[in-house]
C-alpha cells in the first residue's frame, strides 16, 4: 500500500508533522507492506530518494497536483483539514482519481484556536526573506510570497488539468490571496472522506462547520503516545544546590513572520544577558528541528561570549529530565507537553499577544507553571521558582485526563486501522 503525505520539512526533520505521519506509518506497517511517500514542498528543488519504505519526491517534478497524482498512484493520501493550496490541489485531484482522502485536525496538540488573538503581518510576510524551513544563505527578498504565489498558481494549473469551471478557479485564487493576505484561517477540507480527530470537543466543533457524523472518527493523538510511555511528576523538590539548570525552548515567531528581525534580536539579546548576568543560572537551548537555524544561535551567542549547548535534533522529553525548570515564549504545542508533564514552566514574555495552549492555564492554576510580564525580573523569578517545592495539584490532573482521549498509547494504531478500514471499503466500491 502506498501512503502519500505532503511536507514542508524534509522527512528527516522532526517536525510535529513528520513525527505525526510516522508513528501512523509505523503501525501501518505492522499491519500491511506499506510505502510512505513524502512529497516535499519547499522554494527549491530537492533530490529525490527511494528505500522499501518510503519514497521522497519533489514537488516541483510535476506542473500540478493531478499530473502528480496518476503518475505516484497512491492508495491513500493524508492531508490538512484546512484547505492550504497545495494541499487543496492533492484533495481535488485525488477526488478525481478515487483515492481515498483523509484529512487530521493539525499536528499540534490543540487543534483550532482564533488567528484574531495572534500579531501576524500582511506585508511582512509577503516580503519576506524566506519560509521557516529556509537556512540563513536561501533567504532572499520576497522569497516567502513568491513562493506562495508558486503554490497559488500550482493550484490554478491543477484546476485547469481537471477542468473545473473557470470562474470557481478565479474564486479560489483570489480567496487564498485574501487567506494569506490577511492572516485568515484557511478554508476547511470538505473533500476528505475521513477525518482523524484527536479530541472529544472536535467532534461538535466539526459538526457546527458542516461535517457529518460518520466521517468524523475519534483516534487519540498519536504525538502524545509517545508521552504515555514517559514518567510524569507531581512534586518539584526546591532546588538545593547553588547552580541552577534552565532549559530554553525557543518559538518559532521570527520564522513566522510575527517578530521582525529587529525584535528577535532584542528580545535573545536582553534574554541571554539577563540570564548569563546571574553565575548561579546554567542555561542550554532547545531550538525546532527544523524552523530555526543552528548558525544563527551559534554566531548570537559567540557575539555575546557565551558559550551555550544547543540542541535540536533531540527528543524534548528526554531533554527536560536534565533541566530543573523550563523557560519558553511565544504559543507552542511544547507548552502543553512540559506542562502536561509537570516540571516547572515560565512563560517569558515575548511582545505578542498569542493564545495559550492547552493545559498552560490550568498548570498556572496548578502552580507549576509560572508567567514572567518583564525579562527584568527573570533571574529573581528563576531562582524564587526554583527554591521552594512545588506541587501539581489533583485538579490539574483531573483537566488533564478529559483533555486526552483514553491516552492509551494506541492513538496510531487507531489512526491505521481507520486508514486500512477506509482503504479496503474503496477498493471493494471499485
Amino acid at each position: 500500500m502506498k501512503f502519500l503525505i505532503v511536507t514542508t520539512a524534509m522527512p528527516n526533520k522532526n517536525t510535529l508533522r513528520n513525527l505525526y505521519f510516522k508513528s501512523i506509518h509505523h503501525e501501518l506497517k505492522k499491519k500491511k507492506q506499506t510505502q510512505i511517500i513524502w512529497v516535499v514542498c519547499q522554494p527549491n528543488k530537492i533530490k529525490n530518494t527511494q528505500d522499501e519504505f518510503s519514497n521522497i519526491i519533489d514537488i516541483h517534478d510535476f506542473s500540478n497536483g493531478f499530473e502528480l497524482m496518476k503518475f505516484l498512484n497512491p492508495d491513500v493520501i493524508i492531508v490538512n483539514i484546512g484547505l492550504e493550496p497545495i494541499q487543496y490541489s492533492m484533495s481535488l485531484a485525488a477526488n478525481h482519481l478515487n483515492i481515498p482522502v483523509i484529512s487530521f485536525a493539525g499536528a499540534s496538540i490543540p487543534t483550532y484556536f482564533s488567528s484574531n488573538e495572534t500579531s501576524y503581518h500582511t506585508f511582512r510576510r509577503f516580503f519576506s526573506t524566506g519560509v521557516p524551513t529556509d537556512t540563513e544563505e536561501e533567504r532572499f527578498f520576497m522569497r516567502r510570497g513568491k513562493f506562495m504565489l508558486y503554490k497559488l498558481f500550482y493550484s490554478v494549473k491543477t484546476q485547469i488539468a481537471l477542468k473545473i469551471n473557470f470562474i470557481k478557479i478565479l474564486q479560489d485564487f483570489f480567496q487564498n490571496i485574501f487567506i494569506f493576505g490577511f492572516n485568515k484561517s484557511p478554508r476547511t477540507n470538505f473533500l476528505a472522506n475521513l477525518v482523524l480527530l484527536h479530541f472529544e470537543s472536535q467532534i461538535i466543533s466539526l459538526q457546527k462547520l458542516g461535517f457529518k457524523k460518520e466521517k468524523l472518527i475519534l483516534i487519540g493523538h498519536p504525538l502524545l503516545d509517545r508521552m504515555s510511555k514517559k514518567s510524569t511528576q507531581t512534586t518539584n523538590t526546591k532546588i538545593i544546590s547553588n547552580k541552577i539548570k534552565l532549559l530554553i525552548v525557543t518559538d518559532t515567531l521570527f520564522e513566522h513572520g510575527i517578530w521582525t528581525f529587529k525584535q528577535r534580536n532584542d528580545f535573545f539579546n536582553s534574554l541571554f544577558s539577563k540570564l548569563s548576568s546571574d553565575s548561579n543560572i546554567e542555561f542550554a537551548l532547545k531550538i525546532h528541528p527544523a524552523q530555526e537555524n543552528k548558525i544563527f544561535y551559534t554566531n548570537f551567542l559567540k557575539n555575546l561570549n557565551l558559550n551555550i549547548s544547543i540542541f535540536q535534533s533531540e527528543n524534548l522529553q528526554d531533554l527536560i529530565q536534565n533541566y530543573d525548570l523550563i523557560l519558553s515564549f511565544g504559543a507552542s504545542t511544547t507548552h502543553s507537553e512540559i506542562s502536561y508533564s509537570g516540571k516547572r514552566l515560565i512563560l517569558l514574555n515575548s511582545g505578542t499577544n498569542l493564545p495559550k495552549f492547552p493545559l498552560v492555564q490550568e498548570g498556572i492554576q496548578s502552580g507549576h507553571v509560572m508567567e514572567c510580564k518583564n525579562i527584568q525580573d527573570l533571574n529573581d523569578v528563576v531562582v524564587e521558582f526554583a527554591k521552594k517545592d512545588i506541587k501539581v495539584s489533583q485538579k490539574f490532573i483531573e483537566e488533564r485526563k478529559k483533555l486526552f482521549y483514553k491516552f492509551d498509547g494506541k492513538s496510531a494504531e487507531r489512526g491505521a486501522d481507520a486508514i486500512l478500514n477506509l482503504v479496503n471499503k474503496m477498493l471493494k466500491l471499485k
